[in-house]
This record gives structure tokens, C-alpha cells and sequence, in this order.
């Protein structure tokens, strides 16, 4: 159970995750 993310967290993550990879891109 520990294992699983809220949608929130899953949210930040993949907000921090996309920023990085669009200024890696770019």
C-alpha cells in the first residue's frame, strides 16, 4: 500500500518531469 501514489503526487511528478524534459528538448 505504502507503494502507491496519490493522483496528486503522480500529478507533481509528472509536472516536474515534463518541465525538465521540455527544457531539455528546447
Amino acid at each position: 500500500m505504502a507503494k502507491r501514489r496519490t493522483n496528486l503526487e503522480w500529478q507533481s511528478l509528472f509536472e516536474q518531469y515534463e518541465s525538465s524534459s521540455v527544457t531539455q528538448r528546447a
